[in-house]
Formats: structure tokens, C-alpha cells, sequence
């Protein structure tokens, strides 16, 4: 995995605060006071989200008729990972926008920034250079009641 293919964005908020939409506990951390490096996120947050851009040829985002056979045998093996990780339960949800320069995304679940990397590195749009990504650690205030079986 390169630095160009994954790469990190800053959390800025003094404090992160999960809490359970059904007015379950909340847990608030102080990440002011935790130990940062420079390009590393102070919590492990547990869910992540990351974000496609271009990769080699950026026309693949805009025009459909620039992808190859290979490329589609690419976008087939990505969607098979990524609908095999939902029905597991890592995967909450992923899409990309109808508007041809919105964002793809993915959110899922990983219990470290490690694990989190090597998840998106595995991403065949990510590990065939189709695509780069940015990881971001996620927090999900509000969810749609009813959301949350996974697709069989």
C-alpha cells in the first residue's frame, strides 16, 4: 500500500462522544489530552469511512465507456468483497453519488487504524490503482430506524 493509495485526515474535535441513538450510555473521551503523532487519529474509533478519488486515469469516475474489460472485471470483485463484508457485518453501508463529480463511500467497521488501513488497501479498486481513498475515522450520530439487517 502506498501513501498515495490510503491516506489520513485530522481529527480536530476536543471530544468524541458515542452514544446509542435509543438514549443508550454515552462514553465521551477527551482526545485533547491523548498523545498524537503528526497524520495519526488520537482514538481508535471503531468505524470508519473512506472516500474514493481519482486514481491513474480519472476519466473512469465520469465516463463509462473508458473502462476496460479488466476494469470491470475490478468493479466486479470490489462490489463481490464489499457485498460479502455487509452480509458479514463489517460493511454499514457504501454508494456512490448520481452526480458524476460526488463522492463514493464506504463505511465499516474496524477495531483499529491498522486494520482499518489494510481493509481499504484490499479494496481491488484501491489495490489495482482504478481508484485512491482517504480513510476517516466515523462516528454515526443518527440512524434511519429499521437499518440494520444486512442484505442476504
Amino acid at each position: 500500500m502506498t501513501d498515495a493509495a490510503v491516506t489520513d485526515a485530522a481529527v480536530t474535535d476536543a471530544a468524541v462522544t458515542d452514544a446509542a441513538v435509543n438514549d443508550g450510555p454515552t462514553v465521551e473521551r477527551d482526545v485533547a489530552e491523548e498523545p498524537t503523532v503528526e497524520g495519526s487519529t488520537p482514538t481508535e474509533p471503531g468505524t470508519w469511512l473512506y472516500v474514493f478519488g481519482p486514481g491513474e486515469r480519472p476519466e473512469l469516475r465520469t465516463d463509462p465507456t473508458s473502462w476496460t474489460e479488466h476494469d470491470n472485471a475490478v468493479g466486479a470483485a470490489h462490489y463481490e468483497r464489499l457485498r460479502r463484508a455487509t452480509i458479514d457485518g463489517v460493511v454499514l453501508f457504501a454508494g456512490l453519488s448520481l452526480e458524476p463529480d460526488g463522492p463514493a463511500v464506504v463505511v465499516f467497521d474496524a477495531p483499529t487504524r491498522t486494520e482499518a488501513e489494510a481493509f481499504v488497501a484490499a479494496d481491488p479498486f484501491v489495490s489495482e490503482g482504478l481508484f485512491t481513498a482517504t480513510l476517516y475515522p466515523f462516528h454515526a450520530s443518527l440512524m434511519r430506524a429499521g437499518d440494520g439487517p444486512a442484505p442476504t
